[in-house]
């Protein structure tokens, strides 16, 4: 009975360890293909979520190449809309960076969202530069106007610039004899009259428009602001016109619209001998400009020559046009 006992004992023994190896087994093979399982899944995502190391290569030279771009189309010769353009695509490639590049791929959506909204305020603030330097004209509100309604004026001029190269196309006399407009320049006299005390930088805008009934196109002006005594003021123009560095061309002047074209011409620093010859009249505070720009005919230069000299009997500053101003000369 002893042995009897013994044997059915181990045999129950021997089935329970190898209910428990099988157990064992079991969760082992379990752990090992539910963790295989999340790895593929991860790699999955992983590869979704993140860009190839050639596109991350593509994608950092043209930020560099476009950024370097980007900032010559503000300055001269290329055209502001050519810098929007360029500004737009590298704030794409760089926002999509942040969205799919490894090194960002952890990073929470409000890290990413906030660095997607610094990348556009930064392309709207250099958008908004370039049109400040190569398109802004003075209000008498304000001279520097936001970001915002800048882009929406140069969306306004770009919309009329087609609009008039569209009807001038159009036109049932386009196969006719061309057309011949004029530019003007706007008298200094309509704005504030600059500073003049010793230290001060003088500034006086040259504003000029489309008074014909034709396109402008290609405009690029230039302008100087010097002091002359007040008996050679006559031919300040003369002297000084050799020195113009014209800036441009850019955009189309429309007729018959409100529009116009703006330059702001700085002068030297005035010394403490400047501002006394001013003020006692002895010397004047002469702009001296032109813009270039042509039409069906050919291509002109309208010129800028105005002078500001305070009057000796009444101590009042006032602009006095010269005999070169708003004159029109046909180029070569």
């Amino acid at each position: 009975m002893a042995a009897g006992g013994d044997s059915h004992q181990r045999k129950m023994a021997k089935k329970q360890q190898e209910r428990i190896a099988n157990e064992v087994a079991s969760r082992v093979l379990q752990k090992i293909g539910t963790t295989s399982t999340t790895t593929g899944e991860s790699a999955t995502i992983a590869k979704k979520a993140t860009l190839t190391r050639s596109s991350i290569e593509a994608y950092v030279f043209f930020i560099l190449g476009g950024g370097y771009a980007a900032l010559t189309a503000f300055g001269v010769p290329v055209n502001f809309y050519v810098g929007c353009v360029l500004s737009s695509a590298v704030a794409f490639c760089a926002t999509h960076l942040l969205w799919r590049s490894p090194w960002t791929a952890e990073w929470n959506r409000p890290s990413k969202g906030g660095g997607t909204i610094m990348l556009l305020t930064g392309t709207v603030c250099l958008i908004n530069q370039g049109y400040l330097i190569t398109r802004h004209r003075p209000t008498n509100s304000n001279q520097t106007a936001s970001a915002i309604s800048n882009l929406a004026g140069a969306l306004g001029e770009l919309r009329q610039s087609i609009q008039g190269q569209l009807k001038k196309q159009l036109a049932p006399g386009a196969n006719g004899p061309p057309h011949h407009t004029h530019v003007s320049y706007v008298p200094a006299a309509g704005n504030r009259n600059p500073q003049l005390h010793g230290g001060e930088e003088p500034s006086v805008p040259m504003v000029f428009k489309n008074i014909g009934d034709f396109p402008v196109e290609e405009p690029r002006d230039s302008g100087l602001l010097k002091i002359t005594p007040t008996s050679g003021m006559e031919k300040a123009f003369q002297n000084f016109y050799g020195a113009l560095q014209f800036k441009g061309p850019s955009g189309v002047l429309q007729p018959h619209t409100s529009y116009g074209a703006y330059h702001d011409i700085i002068g030297e620093r005035l010394t403490t001998e400047d501002a006394s010859r001013l003020n006692s009249s002895v010397a004047a505070l002469c702009g001296i400009g032109a813009v270039r720009w042509k039409d069906d005919t050919g291509r002109y230069e309208t010129r800028f020559f105005q002078c500001l000299l305070r009057d000796p009997h009444d101590g009042i500053f006032t602009w006095h046009s010269m005999a070169e101003n708003d004159t029109e000369h046909k180029l070569h």
